[in-house]
């Protein structure tokens, strides 16, 4: 049997089932005074980010859509300290028609091509992409753990040196591996 390769890049639109939740109920990283400053600071994807969404004024309106999500990333932004009670979290899309289909679909911007951005994304309930996210979560976790069995071998073998066919001491692999790894620490990396 074939593996499937499961990547970003390949990421299946056909999963969509157009639901129109994640645009109903876009999330931000950044503050909305924040994402402000970023837009004065003429950072573009900060200004593009104003163009498109709009901030809810209070929660009402994101519960009704899907309240389950709504909390799922309110819960996810106290973990992190993020959450500050009354400031705008939720947005949505201003280019949304009632129909959810995209009235600038073929000049969306680059996130909304890219969303699900990662394996680890919060995305709302019922979304036709969770299934690819859990694939691609435990095809990253595979490959991240033949990663470390390779670096445990290459230890025992050959103890701080040169690894041979490498070009590279097991110093230099374990500094390569971590720099690779770095990116999946919150997502628990270290524990795979």
């Amino acid at each position: 049997m074939e593996r499937t390769i499961y990547s970003t890049k390949t990421r299946p639109q056909r999963l969509c089932k157009e639901c129109g939740k994640c645009c109903k109920i876009a999330v931000s990283q950044y503050t909305y005074e924040e994402i402000e400053e970023f837009s004065v600071d003429k950072d573009s994807e900060a200004g593009d980010f104003l163009k498109v969404f709009v901030p809810y004024k209070n929660l009402d309106e994101p519960q009704k859509i899907s309240p389950k999500y709504v909390n799922l990333i309110i819960n996810k932004l106290k973990e992190q300290g993020k959450y500050k009670e009354g400031e705008p979290v939720f947005y949505h899309c201003r280019h949304l028609m009632t129909n959810n289909q995209c009235s600038i679909y073929e000049n969306r911007y680059g996130w909304c091509k890219r969303c699900p951005a990662h394996a680890w994304m919060l995305m709302p309930d019922g979304c036709g992409f969770l299934g690819w996210q859990f694939a691609l979560r435990e095809q990253i976790m595979h490959d991240v753990r033949k990663l470390k069995e390779y670096l445990y071998e290459c230890e025992i073998l050959y103890g701080d040196g040169e690894i041979p066919n490498k070009n590279m001491t097991v110093p230099q692999l374990r500094e390569l591996l971590s720099s690779k790894f770095k990116s999946f620490e919150r997502f628990g990396s270290l524990y795979w």
